[in-house]
């Protein structure tokens, strides 16, 4: 049997010796509490690709370069639920990721929100 190391998962195995599928946050990370008005924008963590998002409550997430408008649970915001899940940052049109982020909240309760970059084999 050929043995296939994961990079990202570290060659963690189950009992059934099919591959953990891991992914290795970077612990640079970003805070904002999502309220009843957006929050001002945010820095995305520098050259983020692939962001773990975590929040306490649900909550409206817009992506965009300095200057973006408000976050808002329209079209233009994304909907997260209250948990953590990995989301791939959006392209600007000259194809690099946003560099910055707004949130508020999307339920009668403030919920914290945590971006974290995740660390990537390549950029590509």
């Amino acid at each position: 049997m050929a043995v296939v190391i994961n990079k990202l998962g570290g060659g963690y195995r189950f009992p059934n010796d099919d591959a953990v599928q891991m992914m290795q946050v970077s612990g640079v990370r970003v805070n904002a509490t999502a309220a009843t008005a957006s929050t001002a924008e945010a820095a995305m963590p520098s050259g983020a690709r692939l962001v773990m998002v975590r929040a306490t409550g649900p909550m409206a997430i817009r992506f965009g370069q300095t200057g973006m408008g408000a976050a808002a649970v329209d079209a233009n915001s994304i909907l997260f639920p209250s948990g953590e899940a990995p989301v791939q940052v959006p392209l600007h049109t000259d194809g690099t990721p946003h560099g910055f982020f707004r949130v508020i909240r999307a339920s009668g309760s403030d919920a914290f929100v945590q971006l974290e970059m995740v660390n990537l084999l390549s950029s590509t």
